[in-house]
């Protein structure tokens, strides 16, 4: 019965902590590669974190395209994450590790984002090209990672492969530089 309720409420603590910092992340590219404002996502994404962004900026204001205040918030919703789930599987973790964690788990969910980015921007390309909201945002992501790649990869058969090698750096600097992180913060928070 216990381990039931640790499931349940570790299921209920990733899902809704998770959500939002998603939404946080998202603001965070979206200011950073200077979306337009009116744009649909974009004001959905204002909605939804102006209420908890606005006093934090008050104090911790932007630089240049750099959210500051929303990184910071980004932060500490992966620290509360990763407290409660900490206190409730093993007790009071050890602080310094669940900054660690929290660090490592903000890195990997960024990378994701953009992994996700490049995934479904190539998907859409050859099910529904053209310029739509979503595109424009998905394409305004991506550019700096793809135009790189494509300088050097040509077209194959008219065919852009450079998704692949982008997706595939992305996915190592999870596996080399995230990845051990977080196992590293685990070994601190938990022993």
């Amino acid at each position: 019965m216990f381990s039931s309720i640790n499931a349940a409420g570790s299921l209920i603590i990733n899902t809704l902590f998770d959500l939002y910092i998603f939404v946080l992340l998202i603001r965070i590219i979206l200011v950073a590669i200077r979306v337009d404002y009116y744009n649909p996502i974009s004001q959905f994404v204002v909605k939804l974190t102006q209420p908890i962004v606005n006093p934090v900026r008050k104090f911790i204001p932007n630089y240049k395209n750099i959210e500051i205040s929303t990184v910071i918030l980004v932060l500490v919703f992966e620290f509360i994450k990763f407290l409660l789930l900490g206190i409730l599987f093993v007790g009071m973790p050890n602080v310094i590790g669940i900054f660690l964690i929290a660090f490592a788990d903000a890195l990997q969910f960024s990378l994701n984002i953009f992994f996700y980015a490049i995934l479904i921007q190539a998907v859409m390309s050859w099910i529904q090209p053209g310029n739509t909201p979503i595109t424009q945002i998905l394409t305004r992501m991506t550019d700096p990672l793809m135009r790189p790649a494509q300088r050097i990869i040509p077209l194959v058969g008219g065919i852009d492969i450079t998704p692949i090698p982008v997706m595939l750096g992305l996915r190592l600097i999870i596996i080399l530089v995230a990845l051990p992180l977080l196992n590293i913060g685990q070994t601190i928070a938990f022993t």
